[in-house]
């Protein structure tokens, strides 16, 4: 009887210790804080360049994901052929996914992808499907949605999927009150989460909605201030990131119609929207707003441990932003992409010994190519 006991209580204590809420981190941002140079900040730029072919003209660098083989880049911009460039480590091209289409073996459209257990797995919110290939680009097999969903971002979760529902399923339809699916792995639905109270009519969700850290799996709602934590089938609030009157979220309404909150984000100048790139010392953000009607990246980071914002400069001689785009974390190192036509005057803020191609490659090379550049930034041990 007391072994039964004693088991009961252990049962009981790792059920407990699992529904445990994470540490919630609050921040407050002040878009206005003073400038510190980017370049200042970096230790060493490995530098990958992307070789450049008929089938591997990269418009922009979304984001990659990586395969025994090398590097996957999809193309997937609206009113483009959507595709998915293979190159080995270096850059070289190896081959492309170009199955666009309304076939039976083809997707209308790229909404994300990624590499897991083996094979590159292809969401299409157009054909509701998920294609799978090997590491060279070959057909697998398709999955379709065992229900009507359309989403933006997918990823694996717990022998399954994770899926985010956007707000345009059909009214009525238990999809459209919650953001959230997590699917088995034959894209059945096992539970809908993150019930929605009230639905923003503005259709904006820039960046993408998982991210993680270790065994730590993120999610942020779009148009949303806060990072979640999902831990088992549980969403918890994890990160805030505080903009305080600057937020244009919080006029009263913002989210009554989509007419209104489109006058709110061109008229206002505040931050619309914030992206999230998270590492255990820093989280490198970035958030949008308007400026006389033009779209704004501002870039800066969080340390961690003193809850500090630090406001990145970004500015080139004429006064204008580097195309630069935080993509992810990499091991101790932030992946961005950087524009073709930027990489030039970039190159210039950094001494010799602060750069390196990967490969080999002379500068001519990436210079004289109209693809981005994926560049891997490692920070000094000094950033405040």
């Amino acid at each position: 009887m007391r072994l039964a006991h004693t088991l009961l209580f252990l049962l009981l204590s790792v059920s407990l210790k699992g529904q445990t809420p994470p540490k919630f981190e609050h921040f407050k941002i002040d878009v206005d804080a003073p400038r510190i140079s980017f370049f200042d900040a970096i230790e060493h730029v490995e530098i990958i360049r992307f070789e450049e072919t008929d089938h591997s003209l990269l418009p922009k660098i979304e984001w990659y994901f990586e395969t025994p083989l090398g590097i996957a880049v999809p193309i997937a911009e609206i009113n483009k052929p959507n595709s998915i460039p293979l190159f080995d480590p270096k850059g070289n091209y190896l081959g492309v996914i170009e199955k666009e289409g309304p076939g039976p073996e083809e997707y209308k459209n790229i909404t994300d992808a990624w590499f897991h257990e083996g094979v590159i797995e292809l969401y299409s919110s157009f054909s509701r499907n998920l294609q799978r290939y090997t590491p060279q680009g070959q057909y697998i097999e398709t999955k379709r949605f065992k229900e009507k969903v359309f989403g933006k971002s997918m990823t694996p979760y717990q022998n399954g999927y994770l899926f985010h529902q956007r707000n345009s399923a059909q009214l009525g339809k238990e999809s459209f009150y919650h953001e959230l699916a997590f699917m088995d792995k034959n894209l059945g639905v096992k539970k809908w989460a993150a019930p929605r109270s009230k639905i923003n009519p503005n259709p904006f969700n820039l960046g993408w909605n998982f991210s993680s850290l270790g065994e730590e799996i993120f999610y942020r709602k779009p148009l949303r201030d806060t990072v979640y934590q999902i831990i088992g089938q549980k969403l918890y609030p994890r990160f805030k990131f505080d903009f305080g009157d600057k937020w244009v979220w919080n006029e009263p309404n913002s989210t009554e119609n989509l007419n209104k909150g489109i006058k709110l984000m061109l008229d206002t100048e505040k931050v619309i929207e914030v992206l999230s790139t998270i590492s255990e010392q820093y989280i490198f953000l970035t958030y949008i707003h308007y400026e006389d009607r033009i779209g704004k990246f501002s870039k800066g980071y969080i340390n961690r441990k003193s809850s500090e914002f630090f406001r990145f400069d970004l500015r080139k001689k004429d006064k204008s932003n580097f195309e630069l785009e935080f993509l992810k974390r990499d091991g101790e190192r932030l992946a961005a992409s950087l524009a073709a036509y930027d990489f030039e005057e970039f190159i210039e803020n950094l001494d010799e010994d602060q750069w390196t191609v990967r490969g080999g490659f002379k500068l001519r090379e990436i210079l004289y190519s109209e693809n981005p550049v994926l560049l891997k930034i490692k920070f000094k041990e000094s950033l405040r």
